[in-house]
């Protein structure tokens, strides 16, 4: 992390495309269209018609400090998953991309699953965000593995809805 708005912005544009092209691969998805605006990163158009939102995050300090953060508020406004209409959220970490429902992270963070409140971000943002430990948060995640085969179903991580 460079805490530097710009820099971080060109990192997690890297990380969209990456798994834009991991989805493609799967064989499932007929098209990964880019978001630029608070709701979510990419829209999802599965070959059976059907199509998701995901909130892509680059988490760069999770390995160092053993986190994963989910900014709430920056700039003493509201951002992150407070603002956020994505049906998934997916964090790039050191190990892979891992997957979870919103509604799931929402009722974590409503039940507080995370241990404590960290501030954060390029200077004078005074972001916030819920830190929850990587290997407890990992736990109510799927990771989106590189050598899954293309049989792999939409199902299988519960993206089957819409």
């Amino acid at each position: 992390m460079h805490f530097d708005f710009h820099k971080d912005l060109e990192e997690a544009k890297k990380k969209e495309q990456d798994l834009a092209d991991l989805l493609m691969s799967r064989g499932k998805t007929a098209k990964v269209e880019f978001n630029n605006d608070h709701r979510y990163d990419l829209i999802v158009h599965r070959k059976d018609g059907g199509r998701w939102t995901i909130e892509v995050k680059h988490d760069m300090t999770q390995m160092r400090t053993g986190n994963i953060g989910i900014e709430f508020e920056s700039r003493k406004r509201p951002s992150g998953i407070a603002m956020s209409e994505a049906d998934y959220w997916c964090f790039a970490l050191q190990d892979g991309y891992w997957l979870i429902e919103s509604m799931k992270l929402k009722r974590l963070i409503r039940d507080k699953g995370w241990h404590k409140i960290g501030i954060g971000g390029d200077t004078g943002s005074e972001t916030k965000m819920y830190l929850f430990r990587d290997e407890e948060l990992k736990k109510s995640m799927r990771k989106l593995e590189d050598d899954r085969p293309t049989g792999w179903t939409w199902e299988e991580i519960g993206v089957g809805r819409r």
